[in-house]
């Protein structure tokens, strides 16, 4: 019955819409601990939260390195980012990543999360046939221009561009194409 009053799916939207609603108050409350644990004041401003990071990220590595594929391999993107949390300029854009380093790899769900978030909004697309690569769309720069950059700050829009040239660096990307 309930199929037939909502429609194939619904129910399926509502599970991951109240899951997603639960992670997002667990990211908060992950936020605010570490803030106090670091002896920090409760935030007063809006929080810079995963997803805002790998956007400013990827946007400075569109924009800024003019590279629009980076390649998909999980193994090189976690541990990367895993080496970049370490870092002291980064640090602070890292707070809310979460790893698992028992395996072989650091292994973040939280960035995992917020790849697939974008894939799925379309910022981000695997047009290759085995999808080994991510391709950094247009409108993935513009939503970091006209909604997330007024989040950071000077010296964190700093790190992002530094953080972007180490992307570059250590995970293997692709040139923009030519204008046709």
């Amino acid at each position: 019955m309930w199929e037939r009053a909502t429609g194939s799916g619904s129910r399926e939207f509502l599970i991951l819409f109240a899951m997603q609603r639960v992670i997002d108050f667990l990211d908060s409350c992950i936020y605010k601990c570490s803030a106090l644990r670091d002896g920090d004041s409760m935030p007063t401003t809006e929080t810079i939260r995963p997803e805002d990071v790998v956007v400013g990220l990827l946007a400075e590595v569109r924009q800024k390195m003019g590279s629009e594929r980076f390649e998909a391999d999980p193994v090189s993107m976690h541990t990367r980012f895993f080496e970049w949390r370490d870092k002291a300029e980064f640090s602070k854009l890292f707070d809310l990543f979460v790893f698992d380093n028992r395996d072989y790899f650091p292994y973040s769900e939280t960035l995992d999360r917020v790849l697939d978030g974008l894939q799925l909004a379309g910022y981000l697309e695997r047009t290759n046939p085995r999808g080994t690569y991510y391709v950094i769309t247009p409108a993935l720069e513009s939503l970091f221009e006209q909604n997330v950059k007024s989040r950071f700050g000077g010296p964190q829009l700093q790190a992002l561009e530094a953080l972007a040239g180490r992307f570059v660096e250590g995970i293997k990307t692709v040139p923009l194409s030519p204008a046709k």
